[in-house]
């Protein structure tokens, strides 16, 4: 998340905005956010449902408790600062946006993980070939909502198949994939389609991404799971992670109050002023927020953290 908040977002608020966003910062921005994706679906699956009624509905409980009351916090920090419209952020707090245009800058990717948790028990119940061809069917449902209903932000379409990506690896044993020569290829191919489309319409690229997004956090995954036990142990490593979710919601808040601070005219002092200010405020508020609401599920109301864990 530190590509997305400390160089994409921040460098938005420099000179044009645009300077330093190509092409290229488009086709890894997928990728970034589609590994962090696949890693979501990816650890969901490690929990499989039984299928009953309330299986489902205390995986409902454990994963909305854990993420939705901090993004109604952000749109309502969205709305007061004028970052969205309160209509966008209704139909953002319902799960809609990304169905019906247009979801509020940043947070489009929040409301599309809500869609994949909400979706996500019909991923995780039944056989490996189920949830492969559920993934399918709910991909070209959405196609045909996009083509036959109204358009979409097929962002949610692109990351959905990460997400989806990462629940079938995760049930279907990541590691004997990741060992075949065919694996290789295909990933290979997968990033070619995807930089070789990278300035077409988004309408394209939403698409031509999916294999990309499905294949490269596996590489990912493989090369981290050796060295991942020795940067565990890191403080930093460790409060990033704490911070990483509240950092994504709340972000652009802390950059917009800085904004109306304090905008130095000089380019070079102004990007020195949202790095070296901005960011790790940024980092110093979203792990605040994170331990409190930690400490309120805890602590504070433990009849709820009960009612989560259950």
């Amino acid at each position: 998340m530190l590509y997305v908040v400390g160089y994409l977002h921040l460098g938005g608020y420099i000179g044009n905005g645009e300077s330093h966003v190509g092409w290229w910062s488009a086709a890894l921005t997928q990728l970034v956010l589609g590994s962090f994706t696949f890693l979501s679906g990816f650890l969901i699956a490690g929990r499989p449902l039984r299928g009953g009624l309330g299986d489902v509905l205390g995986f409902y409980r454990r994963r909305l408790l854990r993420i939705y009351p901090l993004f109604l916090l952000s749109l309502a920090g969205f709305v007061a600062l004028g970052l969205t419209y309160w209509v966008t952020a209704a139909k953002s707090a319902l799960g809609l946006s990304m169905f019906w245009l247009s979801p509020p800058m940043t947070l489009w990717y929040v409301v599309m993980l809500l869609v994949c948790f909400v979706l996500a028990p019909l991923l995780l119940i039944g056989s490996w070939a189920r949830t492969a061809l559920t993934s399918v069917a709910l991909l070209a449902l959405m196609a045909l909502w996009h083509t036959a209903v109204t358009p979409m932000d097929l962002r949610m379409a692109t990351q959905f198949a990460a997400f989806a990506s990462g629940v079938l690896f995760a049930r279907g044993g990541w590691r004997t994939q990741v060992r075949s020569a065919a694996f290789y290829l295909a990933t290979a191919a997968a990033v070619i389609l995807q930089l070789s489309t990278a300035r077409q319409d988004e309408a394209i690229t939403a698409w031509t991404a999916v294999p990309a997004v499905c294949l490269v956090p596996i590489l990912l995954l493989a090369g981290f799971d050796a060295l991942a036990q020795p940067w565990m142990k890191s403080r930093w490593v460790r409060f990033l992670s704490h911070a990483s979710f509240c950092a994504y919601l709340f972000h652009r808040i802390v950059y917009a109050l800085l904004e109306r601070a304090v905008q130095p005219h000089d380019a070079l002092l102004h990007w020195l002023w949202l790095l070296g200010v901005g960011l790790p405020m940024v980092l110093a508020v979203s792990a605040f927020i994170q331990t409190a609401y930690d400490d309120l599920l805890q602590h504070g109301m433990p009849a709820l953290s009960k009612f989560a864990r259950s």
